[in-house]
């Protein structure tokens, strides 16, 4: 059931039920995430976690996700036994119940702490239509402004959210560059992203959280970015 969708060193998270903690959602509450070890049977999976020091308990029907490429799969599962490797924790679970595919984000999001520069369109072009006309942006268009640095929190394909001292309207257009690692190099992203949520921080009343989609990005760089995130994302879990 299992062994054409799991890989080794594919992501799996376990999920414990809401409904232990008095909640509704249908995912559950995340105890962890693993990497696949082996799959040992057509029911049986056996999952790595390096830093999870709690129990999981043999009455509980807990609800794994099982990450194959850009396909998800949700089943139920039976915590049997657990071993010590070098690696990590071994946890052997017994799947219970048909995979079900369910709706991923097109990209994945991932922490991403670091600097950024950015400056504002300076234009009386209506910036609804911007991402109409694939031509009209261009670097020219930002020469003269000021850039300024704040700082990432979080960074996806799609794209980023950052904390800024300065509030920008939803809609904006900005032009953003941020590093990345590409193999042992550093490598400057230069794009555009149109802001789609500023609101003020928690308990920092002077910052705002903001949140920008990139638009006419080139595939190539789309793609950097979401292989930059994936070594960020494997790094996290292993």
């Amino acid at each position: 059931m299992i062994r054409d969708i799991v890989t080794v060193g594919s992501k799996v998270q376990v999920f414990q039920p809401a409904q232990m903690y008095g909640k509704q959602k249908d995912s559950g509450v995340l105890l962890f995430d693993a990497l696949a070890r082996e799959v040992t049977s057509e029911s049986r999976l056996e999952v790595t976690v390096p830093d999870f020091l709690g129990e999981l308990q043999k009455n509980i029907c807990y609800i794994l996700y099982l990450y194959a490429g850009q396909k998800v799969f949700r089943c139920s599962a039976y915590y049997q036994s657990s071993y010590h490797q070098d690696d990590g924790r071994v946890f052997c679970m017994e799947v219970v119940s048909p995979l079900q595919r369910v709706q991923r984000r097109m990209y994945q999001r991932v922490s991403c702490r670091g600097k950024l520069t950015f400056a504002v369109l300076q234009s009386d072009k209506n910036h609804a239509m911007i991402e109409e006309e694939p031509g009209f942006l261009d670097k020219e268009q930002f020469q003269g402004g000021q850039y300024w640095t704040d700082f990432m929190i979080d960074l996806s394909g799609g794209g980023l959210r950052f904390a800024s001292g300065r509030r920008l309207s939803p809609g904006t257009i900005l032009n953003i560059l941020f590093e990345i690692m590409e193999g042992e190099e550093k490598k400057t992203i230069d794009l555009f992203g149109r802001v789609v949520h500023c609101e003020v921080l928690r308990n920092e009343q002077e910052r705002f959280d903001i949140r920008v989609k990139f638009i006419q990005t080139p595939k190539e760089i789309i793609e950097q970015i979401i292989q930059f995130v994936f070594l960020i994302e494997r790094k996290s879990i292993q």
